[in-house]
């Protein structure tokens, strides 16, 4: 999967205590190290094909729609502060939405021998936005620890229904994504801190030697409700 511009944080997941408990997984004590990667080139295949499609996901019906906050415990900060906090995330929309809800890399690792497989994968997004609301895309290793379901497994699968919360716990650290540090910087003042939720299907197909992978992003609706903190000097 292509590098995302997330944050180092480490997080916890659970159901918001004042609705109905669908469910709680915790990162923080469950730090995952990178898995190896699948071979991606077919077995005595010299010369494999390879062809890559994308695309976005779009429910032509009731659109999805979540409600993302971000609450941190504190508002006044400074740069490459860890910052600790949650993320609310409510499902809006009039329809139940399914996420990711493994945390073993392992459900999204190829099997051997297999023609085709398939996995998702969700995560956050955290960017800040200072004066003259200029977006500062954060660091984040969280890619190392996403969360993962397969088709073939639905306990990997967590549904929320219309109403439904789950509370993310998380930290952070106050600094900006490093590809884009020469162009965009974190300077002091006012600013405020928004949680995205991505999520996308992962697809791979060989067929002899021709081997095709996908990469489809969901089109949620999404409210942003983000964080307002003061950076200081």
């Amino acid at each position: 999967m292509r590098e995302k511009t997330l944050l180092l944080f480490v997080v916890t997941l659970a159901i918001n205590l004042h609705g109905q408990q669908v469910g709680e997984i915790d990162l923080v004590r469950h730090q995952s190290d990178s898995t190896e990667r699948d071979d991606v080139v077919p077995s005595g295949c010299d010369f494999p094909h390879y062809t890559n499609s994308d695309g976005v996901i779009v429910d032509t019906g009731k659109k999805p729609k979540l409600r993302v906050e971000l609450v941190l415990s504190k508002n006044v900060f400074e740069r490459r502060d860890t910052v600790e906090g949650k993320v609310v995330m409510q499902n809006i929309g009039p329809t139940a939405i399914a996420i990711p809800w493994s945390l073993d890399p392992r459900v999204g690792k190829r099997p051997k021998e297999v023609i085709q497989n398939e996995y998702e994968m969700g995560w956050f997004e955290l960017e800040l936005k200072g004066f003259g609301k200029v977006s500062v895309p954060l660091e984040s290793g969280s890619e190392s620890s996403p969360l993962y379901s397969s088709p073939s497994n639905p306990l990997t699968r967590l549904s929320i229904e219309p109403g439904q919360t789950v509370v993310i716990k998380l930290k952070f650290r106050l600094e900006e994504e490093r590809k884009l540090s020469a162009l965009v910087e974190i300077k002091p003042g006012k600013a405020e801190i928004g949680a995205k939720w991505r999520q996308a299907n992962f697809t791979w197909r060989r067929d002899g030697c021709a081997v095709q992978t996908g990469y489809f992003s969901y089109d949620y609706q999404e409210d942003v409700k983000p964080a307002s903190v003061e950076i200081s000097n």
